[in-house]
């Protein structure tokens, strides 16, 4: 081979290398919680899942009184025994995406923790999500 074509070749590699080991932005997905941090707890609020996605997924937003696992089912499951929790939004999106819940209205002084998932349509909810956040609201 002569020196042209050696060069050729390995920037053809380099290229070919590069390629994959960059993840496509197509692929990349982004959440965020938006709520009150501190609200008087006779105060209406809502709570908005919002974000990107590059194919077609479920955001599932949970509330309750203790830190979010890793894992949607994982999360419910550490919280099967509380009466205190619920899912708030499950919705399908694509694209850029705002998922907003109904009124809310605080309770007793404290604070509650919002959970949001973010997981491909064709993806299984035992798996890592492609996003996932966390908020907390403390009630004053």
């Amino acid at each position: 081979m002569t020196r042209i074509r050696q060069a050729r070749w390995a920037a053809c590699l380099g290229a070919i290398a590069t390629a994959l080991a960059v993840p496509s932005t197509a692929a990349a997905a982004s959440l965020t919680v938006t709520a009150p941090g501190s609200i008087n707890r006779n105060t209406s609020y809502r709570v908005m899942a919002s974000g990107t996605v590059g194919k077609p997924a479920y955001v599932i937003l949970v509330y309750q009184h203790r830190g979010c696992s890793k894992t949607y089912p994982k999360n419910q499951a550490a919280n099967a025994n509380s009466a205190s929790g619920g899912s708030l939004i499950f919705k399908k999106v694509n694209g850029t995406f705002d998922a907003q819940t109904v009124k809310l209205k605080g309770g007793v002084k404290g604070s509650v923790d919002y959970c949001a998932y973010l997981y491909g349509a064709k993806q299984s909810f035992d798996s890592k999500p492609m996003a996932r956040v966390h908020r907390k609201v403390n009630f004053t």
